[in-house]
């Protein structure tokens, strides 16, 4: 026994653990010790009793008496992953058939829950028709309603919403442009007539700002497209006359945003 006295008692403490199947991660846990210092232990193991494997070491240390049987051992002198794999392998299974079964037991659990539900809706099926047979068909409820109508019959107008109240501005009449403003009161379903337009206007539209309603350019009574930038105060109901537009220009869309007014399209006389 001249190899086993030529080991240290931390080779031989190192491989009876080996011997019984146990990995270089936990060697290394129990021994308090790194993985490379346990692999350095072993080749050191290796090459004093004259093996190459772990097996072959195991089967050394029965053969010299460490201990009384050879555990099944896997090779892992270059890294000790294979062991870990398999083991992890077999949890996997473990979990991948658990989960199996868990979800199979939901499926028969809502499987029986719908069945339940089904034959209990078929019992009460006979009496919810009996309840129902000679129940009234509900009327649809009217998507569209009809309001108090404009006091000046028009079309073209610019019309703005401000404070729940809506406001029809000029427009086009079967006489042509109008100079009409009138206000709408939502409360109160009625229209009333305010301070008209300093001049006829169809084909316009309309934006607030800061509580003024903002009328840009427009067709006027002869037919001619101005430029004119008329402000309405709803609070004092009075008209006021602002910078003009660039141009001539009527019939486009219009937008506020963050204090400025935004037109869009619309014709100049020659061009939309």
């Amino acid at each position: 026994m001249s190899d086993q006295q030529e080991l240290s008692e931390r080779e031989l403490e190192i491989l009876k653990l080996v011997a019984t199947g146990v990995s270089n991660k936990e060697i290394a846990q129990r021994l308090y010790i790194s993985t490379n210092t346990v692999k350095v232990h072993l080749k050191n193991i290796f090459t004093k009793i004259g093996v190459v494997s772990r097996t072959e070491a195991a089967m050394y240390a029965v053969k010299v008496g460490l201990i009384p049987e050879v555990i099944p051992v896997k090779e892992d002198i270059e890294n000790n992953h294979t062991n870990e794999a398999i083991v992890q392998t077999d949890i996997n299974h473990s979990r991948n058939r658990w989960n199996w079964i868990v979800i199979i037991v939901l499926l028969i659990s809502v499987s029986i829950g719908i069945g339940i539900y089904a034959y209990w809706q078929m019992n009460q099926t006979p009496t919810f028709a009996e309840n129902n047979l000679n129940s009234p068909t509900p009327s649809p409820i009217p998507r569209w309603q009809e309001k108090a109508s404009l006091l000046t019959p028009r079309k073209s107008m610019a019309v703005v919403a401000y404070e729940n109240q809506i406001y029809a501005i000029g427009g086009e009449t079967e006489n042509g442009p109008s100079n009409a403003v009138e206000k709408y009161d939502l409360s109160t379903n009625t229209w009333s007539t305010l301070a008209p337009l300093p001049e006829p206007l169809t084909e316009i539209s309309g934006a607030v700002i800061g509580g003024l309603v903002y009328i840009p350019g427009g067709k006027s009574l002869d037919g001619k497209i101005i430029k004119t930038l008329r402000v309405y105060d709803p609070h004092k109901d009075q008209w006021d006359e602002l910078a003009p537009l660039p141009y001539n220009l009527c019939g486009y869309a219009i937008a506020a945003y963050e204090g400025k007014l935004y037109l869009f399209g619309g014709w100049d006389g020659k061009k939309a």
